[in-house]
């Protein structure tokens, strides 16, 4: 039986199908639930490059806060008990997988529920997953909630 459930988000339909997911995993075994957002607010970039890293950082700060309220919103609506935490990751090298992994020990979280897009073969290779890294680095079970890239949707013939 789970008590402390953590999910992650970012905004992504498989993050949006973890977060359903987490919420009737919460309610099922009436754990407590938080969510947790990624604030990566390093930037990488080249020489000669101008950035506002102010704005840029209260943007992904702002956006962050925003998803949070939302997903707070449909949980409570489900009457789980729900929480969440912004997690801001401002060192160049800091990845959002250790961050995850890092919080879910600070918040003593016994299950995370995540969201994975499924990639395989060169996608995978190139493009990493959070998921993926979050699995190698945690000792908490985790819940993969893998968006089917392979349902097409119909057109009506006329």
């Amino acid at each position: 039986m789970y008590k402390r459930i953590l999910a992650p988000i970012d905004g992504s339909p498989a993050s949006r199908l973890a977060m359903k997911e987490a919420i009737k995993l919460a309610a099922d075994q009436k754990a407590k639930l938080c969510f947790a957002y990624v604030a990566d607010e390093h930037v990488p970039v080249g020489e000669g490059v101008a950035i506002d890293f102010k704005k840029h950082d209260a943007t992904v700060r702002k956006e962050g806060k925003a998803l949070l309220e939302k997903v707070l919103r449909i949980a409570q609506t489900e009457k789980v008990s729900v929480e969440s935490h912004l997690i801001e990751i401002i060192e160049p090298g800091n990845h959002i997988s250790q961050a995850i992994v890092d919080y879910a020990a600070k918040w003593r979280a016994d299950l995370i529920v995540i969201g994975t897009r499924g990639h395989r073969g060169l996608k995978r290779f190139l493009l990493g997953s959070v998921a993926d890294e979050l699995i190698q680095k945690t000792s908490v079970p985790v819940h993969l909630v893998r968006r089917n890239t392979s349902i097409k949707k119909k057109t009506a013939k006329k």
